[in-house]
């Protein structure tokens, strides 16, 4: 984890939420193998979720299409496909959005912090 740039990481959204939902996780989890083929472990560490999560999340993602499975050595892999990458887009598109049309007292402390995030993403 030590590796992140701060500008991937989705936890620096002002969006203030006590729980994360299905989409955020799934977006955390294609993040972690957008660069580079990724084990489960790096998966989990980066999405922070735990093992059962972890199954449950990448069978729903693996049936949406948007990860590519390898075994290398006797290791399982994933890497971010075409289509979850198109998920990131319209993921972060939805973000950008939000966070425009919050009412500008909610978001006032945090909303300088949140326009790089958007903006450096390359997708």
């Amino acid at each position: 984890m030590a590796g992140l740039v701060r500008s991937q990481d989705l936890y620096y959204l002002p969006l203030r939420k006590k729980y994360r939902g299905h989409f955020e996780i799934m977006a955390l989890m294609l993040e972690a193998a957008k660069q580079r083929q990724a084990s489960r472990f790096t998966i989990m560490s980066h999405a922070k979720i735990n093992c059962g999560q972890l199954r449950k999340y990448l069978r729903s993602v693996s049936e949406m299409g948007f990860l590519d499975v390898r075994i290398a050595s006797g290791r399982v892999f994933y890497q971010t496909n075409e289509k979850g990458l198109d998920f990131l887009k319209q993921y972060y598109t939805l973000l950008s959005l939000l966070c425009k049309t919050a009412p500008p007292d909610r978001f006032a402390s945090m909303a300088y912090e949140a326009q790089p995030l958007i903006n450096r993403s390359q997708l």
